[in-house]
């Protein structure tokens, strides 16, 4: 009996854990932000498969019985085989490690005082809660963690008195920015740029102490927010001497509530560069135009003619993006590059731009050069890059979508003689305009792609039943399932594919207890 108790809850241990692992990422996926992580797991986490043949090994421990255990032991298999299926899986940072530990202590803790194992596994039901509490344990530890890597940034940056530091921000187009300027950049000078999606204060951080070091001639970081206040703490570690904003939009409103409130967030870059320094900003934004007259030092840049520089006679075709850069109504120069759709000429004039005002400072790239460099350029993977998969032609948007951004997309597949597929969840996190905006993106999409998958979520859901009418769109559960319905489907046909946008767990687990 004793062996076959110790048997049933090892593996009943190893259930627990198994949930405590869905848990932590969906807690690192919200950036281990209390408040989200709870709307996640009170509307999704008690409705997994495998909680529910917990519940009855619970019952199966406190009944008893020999003949009950070997049951509950093949009924915990049957859980443990039940599959997660996380799109992003846990990353073993060193604060998952922490929690980890944390976690343990607590839980030998309370075997000690309770000394019953079954009282132990019964509290896993409020396994969503400990992880809270466990988390409001080691805040203390995290903030002293914190606080020492800052400073330890800082005195790195302090030895490099002579690293120019531009930062970027926006509510989309900053990663790829950032990634096009470092690439032209390091063709000359020794650059160091914040990797993926490194924008936020602990990301700058690692980068720093990791990378800068006293041969380091420029640094090019991203900084993203979901409050105010962090780009203003970004800003005063690393003081950039030029900033960069490449958008205003309803990206991310859902945290930040109003667009004034985005614009807040994002103008603390401005109000942290001193007035010696410049400014590079979208001038077709209407609000980054207006909120900005006060400031001096600025250049604008945009499809408008009246912006610092601007692009005309644009060509898109499928394959290539053509245009003329102007310097207000002054011809500069044609350029022709592989980058696919509007937002990366944008994101090129705006590298145009930071290299002509490097040129005062010391950092000469010529035109001659800027062409080359941008020549050379390759898309960043999934934000409208292009592969060629057996017969199907894929432009890969997966990694975030907005409206410009999605409608550049669109604009490109257009182009296309083949027949068109897109799949897509619409777009998420804009808060009270979801609805407007995702009816919008329909109305983009109906008319131009052959068959519509819709991913089943709460964004998607407005896409779908304003196009409900057409024989040629498609409610799927996931990604996954459309995309190998598509492969199958098209097996000897040769299809132009969009894949718009693809959400990571917690956006999909946290809009659940709003599908009907």
């Amino acid at each position: 009996m004793t062996y076959i108790k110790i048997c049933y809850f090892i593996v009943l241990s190893l259930v627990m854990t198994k949930g405590l692992y869905f848990l932590l990422t969906i807690f690192q996926q919200e950036h281990y932000h209390i408040h989200p992580y709870t709307k996640s797991f009170l509307t999704f986490y008690f409705k997994k498969a495998y909680n529910y043949l917990f519940y009855f090994l619970i019952i199966i421990s406190l009944l008893n019985n020999v003949y009950l255990y070997l049951l509950g032991f093949f009924v915990a298999i049957l859980s443990l085989l039940i599959p997660n299926k996380l799109i992003i899986k846990l990353k073993l940072t060193r604060r998952i490690v922490r929690l980890l530990l944390t976690y343990l202590i607590f839980i030998i803790f309370l075997l000690i005082i309770s000394n019953n194992l079954t009282l132990v596994s019964i509290l896993y039901i409020f396994n969503p809660f400990i992880v809270i509490l466990i988390n409001l344990i080691n805040t203390p530890f995290e903030k002293i963690i914190k606080y020492q890597y800052i400073n330890k940034a800082k005195k790195k940056l302090k030895q490099t008195p002579s690293l120019l530091k531009i930062a970027i921000t926006g509510s989309y187009g900053k990663t790829s920015t950032k990634n096009i300027i470092s690439a032209i950049l390091e063709n000359k000078f020794l650059t160091v740029k914040t990797p993926h999606s490194y924008n936020t204060i602990m990301g700058l951080t690692k980068v720093i102490n990791k990378s800068i070091n006293q041969t380091t001639e420029i640094f090019v970081c991203e900084m993203g927010t979901s409050k105010k206040g962090e780009i203003a703490q970004m800003t005063s570690l690393i003081k950039p001497q030029i900033g960069i904003i490449t958008d205003v939009g309803y990206q991310h409103i859902s945290t930040l509530k109003t667009i004034e409130n985005v614009l807040m967030a994002k103008f603390e870059l401005l109000n942290a560069i001193s007035n010696d320094n410049y400014y590079i900003l979208n001038g077709d934004n209407e609000l980054i135009k207006k909120a900005s007259s006060k400031y001096q030092n600025i250049i604008y840049y945009g499809f408008n003619k009246n912006n610092t520089f601007n692009a005309q006679n644009i060509t898109i075709s499928k394959d290539q993006t053509s245009f003329d850069i102007y310097h207000y109504d002054k011809f500069v120069r044609r350029i022709d590059v592989k980058l696919l759709g509007r937002h990366n000429i944008k994101n090129i004039l705006c590298a145009y731009a930071l290299i002509v005002l490097l040129k005062d400072k010391g950092y000469v790239i010529t035109d001659s050069e800027f062409y080359k460099y941008v020549n050379q350029l390759e898309a960043t993977p999934h934000r409208l890059s292009y592969e060629l998969v057996n017969n199907i032609h894929i432009y890969d948007d997966a990694y975030n979508s907005n409206l410009v951004g999605f409608t550049n997309s669109v604009e490109v597949l257009s182009k296309t003689p083949l027949k068109k597929v897109i799949i897509t969840p619409g777009i998420v996190d804009e808060g009270k305009m979801t609805k407007e905006l995702n009816e919008k993106v329909a109305l983009k999409i109906k008319d131009v792609f052959d068959e519509i998958y819709i991913i089943d979520n709460y964004s998607g859901r407005y896409v779908y039943n304003k196009l409900s009418y057409l024989n040629n769109i498609h409610l799927k559960s996931s990604f996954r399932e459309a995309y190998l319905e598509v492969l199958s489907k098209y097996q000897n046909e040769e299809i132009a594919l969009l894949i718009e946008n693809d959400l990571p767990d917690n956006y999909l687990v946290r809009r659940k207890k709003h599908e009907k």
